[in-house]
């Protein structure tokens, strides 16, 4: 394991900070940031991004060391070689991409676009997959898988049967897309000793990070998360996006540095990310506190703020005309169904919007002068009864369900519509093993030119 502050990142197996540490005191057991590059991971087929294995706590945060054989005669690494055959392929048949590749340097944004671009791809041929192409886990209710994985490999009865019995969450996706990543970037790319300062057309290191994540302004908490991160440009590439209305792809206005330092990361306008398995204990401790109010000055920094009460109110009806009465008949906690239904009692009597207060009537003309009989009048109005209902708790309640309901739960793939494993050369006979649509590559070869970039 390379650990010497002299080196480059981008020859490092592992980067490493600290202990846990409350209000800057360590409190004596090791829970520090360790982020594992995934050259390291194709080289030894170990994702450890425990540096120091305490027992049950990793446990406890989901977090499992995790490993993969690619020599494996099995249909998890024929469905791997798939997705970074396909990938392959498509950015050779990419004019955009092609075009990039021909620059003899890039600019940031060429960077991006770059990045932006494969990202994209080998996502797609990931979720694509039979087997791999719906997140499930232990611990979530709605999406159970029945085990764990010690071994990538063991996917392999999954993709076989096309079930999802074994787990394949946020820890395993970017384990799959973050090797599939560094494939393609080896493949195409130069070793960096080659460009000239300044030039980002170079092959860049992916690294596989534990972090904790605030998903969007309407979300009142942390979760522990993997995601895979560029030490090219501190972006992040979320592995678990399934939905292609949105990229896979996010941009931050921080770089690799402000992310290994462990400084909060706003990527694109909604998620926040923090490198630091010290600061997901201090989740389990309940002690979220001080980092949501960390979150919140962030937002506000970059003009994304929590909604205001009409925001909610217009998503609501937004949602209610598109889906009528039985808007009301989805699952939602009791709290939410009562604000749901108090905007929809405002849409109908079109009266003015939830924020329209007594002072407001007074002030336009409505009331000439404020009365007992005003303020009953207005406290039973709907949409001051839905302002009410939108206090404390209710509200966050609120937020989270519209983006689980709107945003955050992307469609899921329909399985009638995937290809089959034959045409994506994941089963087939000894003398047929790839579909006519895939293209055969070598896996050890690939990772032989990976090694080959860092000399």
């Amino acid at each position: 394991m390379a650990d010497d502050d002299n080196i480059s990142v981008e020859t490092r197996d592992h980067i490493e900070h600290g202990l846990f540490s409350i209000a800057g005191v360590p409190v004596g057991f090791p829970a520090g940031d360790h982020i594992v590059s995934f050259r390291h991971i194709l080289n030894t087929g170990v994702n450890n991004p425990n540096w120091v294995n305490v027992p049950g706590l990793y446990d406890a945060m989901g977090i499992d060391q995790q490993t993969v054989d690619l020599s494996a005669d099995d249909a998890f690494t024929r469905a791997f070689e798939s997705i970074v055959a396909r990938s392959v392929e498509e950015i050779n048949d990419d004019a955009s991409l092609q075009a990039l590749l021909a620059m003899p340097s890039w600019t940031v944004e060429e960077r991006l676009q770059w990045e932006r671009g494969i990202s994209e791809i080998v996502n797609r041929h990931h979720m694509e997959t039979p087997g791999l192409s719906e997140y499930r886990e232990v611990t979530l209710g709605d999406v159970r898988a029945e085990r764990r994985v010690d071994a990538l490999n063991e996917l392999s009865e999954d993709i076989e049967n096309g079930t999802t019995r074994l787990e394949h969450d946020c820890e395993a996706m970017s384990f799959v897309e973050g090797m599939a990543l560094q494939l393609v970037e080896s493949h195409f790319l130069d070793d960096r000793r080659e460009t000239a300062a300044g030039d980002l057309k170079y092959a860049a290191t992916y690294y596989y990070a534990n972090v904790n994540v605030n998903w969007s302004r309407y979300d009142p908490s942390f979760a522990a998360h993997a995601i895979v991160v560029s030490s090219a440009t501190g972006n992040i590439i979320e592995a678990t996006v399934r939905d292609h209305s949105f990229n896979p792809y996010r941009e931050t206005a921080s770089s690799f540095e402000d992310f290994l330092n462990g400084d909060m990361i706003l990527a694109g306008s909604r998620s926040i990310y923090q490198l630091s398995q010290g600061n997901m204990v201090r989740g389990m401790l309940g002690l979220q506190g001080g980092m949501m109010n960390q979150a919140l000055a962030l937002r506000r920094e970059s003009e994304d703020g929590f909604p205001s009460n009409d925001e909610i109110y217009r998503s609501i009806i937004e949602l209610y005309r598109e889906e009528g009465p039985a808007l009301l008949e989805e699952d939602m906690p009791d709290d939410v169904r009562q604000v749901v239904s108090l905007a929809i009692e405002v849409d109908r009597r079109q009266t003015a919007p939830p924020s329209y207060s007594v002072s407001d009537g007074v002030r336009d003309g409505r009331f000439m002068l404020p009365s007992i009989a005003l303020l009953a009048e207005s406290a039973s109005r709907p949409e001051n009864r839905f302002n009410r209902a939108l206090d404390g708790e209710t509200f966050a309640q609120t937020a989270r369900w519209l983006i689980v309901r709107d945003w955050e739960q992307p469609a899921q793939t329909d399985q009638r519509e995937m290809p089959s494993l034959a045409d994506l050369g994941i089963v087939g006979s000894p003398d047929d093993i790839r579909g006519e649509q895939t293209p055969s590559i070598n896996l050890p070869q690939m990772i032989a030119e990976m090694n080959r970039d860092l000399g």
